[in-house]
């Protein structure tokens, strides 16, 4: 993907992207996406929310060597089915007001350890994985912009993150319909999200300062907001 049209910021994310952080395929996908906002070619909205999904859960974990696993949805359900029985649907099963399920049968069915085991473990990774979540958005923080401490880093910008990835995985599918024009213009800002905390992260110790506070000044302008600069002046 050629890079010559880049403006001198993008180009420093592709460069530490490509070569100081060895990641090729995420240089090249951030370029492509970059490409996709300017020409608007048919489907770049979903296109450039799949790529801005993929920077936000995996990027931090690849930087910081960090295991992001996944829930193995298919094969839990796969496994609980193997142990289900068939009559344990609905018919006859006490319900949680002390009445009898559908038919209001007078027997019951006693559900199996091992069911009970399989539902439990279901459970449990789902919960996990979304602690693994929950904590992609601390992950990107400590890793490019050097907050160890999550209470330290500003409200404003963490939720402007936050909006920005749930966007991004609310678009990053094929759906019905057209795009709206808000959502045209969305695409737009929340990339610029993005963009903004890689040349952060791209950036040298005090350029990092100087770009947090230009997020921050950005940020209160959309909210109305006034909040001190976190860099020295």
């Amino acid at each position: 993907m050629p890079t010559t049209n880049l403006t001198s910021q993008q180009k420093r994310v592709y460069d530490w992207l490509h070569e100081e952080r060895d990641l090729p395929v995420f240089a090249e996908a951030y370029v492509a996406a970059v490409h996709l906002l300017n020409v608007k070619t048919p489907g770049y909205i979903t296109l450039v929310a799949h790529v801005g999904r993929d920077f936000a859960n995996v990027l931090a974990r690849t930087v910081s060597g960090t295991d992001g696993g996944r829930v193995q949805y298919v094969q839990l359900t796969e496994s609980i089915k193997s142990e289900w029985k068939d009559e344990w649907r609905g018919r006859g099963i006490t319900s949680s007001e002390g009445g009898f399920g559908e038919g209001d049968h007078s027997e019951g069915h006693l559900v199996t350890y091992e069911a009970c085991a399989k539902v439990r473990e279901l459970l449990e990774e789902h919960e996990a994985g979304t602690e693994r979540s929950n904590l992609a958005n601390d992950l990107v923080f400590s890793t490019f912009l050097d907050y160890d401490d999550i209470d330290r880093i500003p409200k404003n910008l963490v939720d402007e993150w936050k909006i920005a990835r749930r966007w991004f995985l609310a678009h990053a599918h094929c759906r019905e319909g057209c795009f709206s024009v808000d959502e045209q213009r969305e695409i737009e800002q929340h990339f610029q999200t993005l963009h903004s905390m890689l040349y952060v992260a791209a950036s040298s110790a005090y350029e990092r300062l100087k770009g947090i506070d230009d997020i921050l000044e950005e940020t209160n302008k959309r909210d109305g907001r006034e909040r001190p600069r976190v860099g020295k002046e």
